[in-house]
């Protein structure tokens, strides 16, 4: 019997084939079997909806987490960036800083991905100074 240890992996599988059907099956078992709550289950989904192109029913799922981690927010930012809305994802990353959660460098890059779409000079001005404060400045990753 499938568990929150081993939905995830099944979900990351269908999200690299993008085998959305599939996974939108396997969503439904998590649903009937309750584990739609686990933070590592609902993040991967997040992130099998955003691969597949589905960025409203990830955001649902982003929305109706009782539980968010940092992986949570880098999984929803980056789905908006990859999918070209970057003013969603500036957005839902101003949305973590106010919900106090401090970014890493992954958080950076995924903004900085939204930015090069989008951003004016402002929001790479704001962005560059979050880089500075958060002290990533010297990440190579960043």
């Amino acid at each position: 019997q499938p568990d929150n240890f081993t939905f995830p992996f099944v979900i990351k599988a269908c999200a690299g084939l993008s085998a959305l059907q599939e996974g939108k099956a396997i969503h439904d078992h998590i649903v009937r079997t309750g584990f739609q709550w686990d933070v590592f289950v609902a993040n991967s989904l997040v992130t099998l909806y955003s691969q597949c192109g589905s960025v409203d029913v990830a955001r649902h799922v982003f929305d109706k987490m009782p539980e968010r981690d940092l992986v949570s927010w880098n999984a929803m930012i980056d789905g908006y960036a990859q999918n070209d809305y970057g003013d969603q994802a500036l957005m839902l990353f101003r949305q973590m800083q106010i919900a106090g959660v401090k970014p890493d460098p992954v958080t950076i890059v995924n903004v900085l991905s939204a930015c090069i779409k989008i951003a004016g000079l402002c929001e790479r001005m704001w962005i560059h100074s979050c880089i500075i404060r958060s002290g990533f400045e010297a990440d190579v990753f960043v």
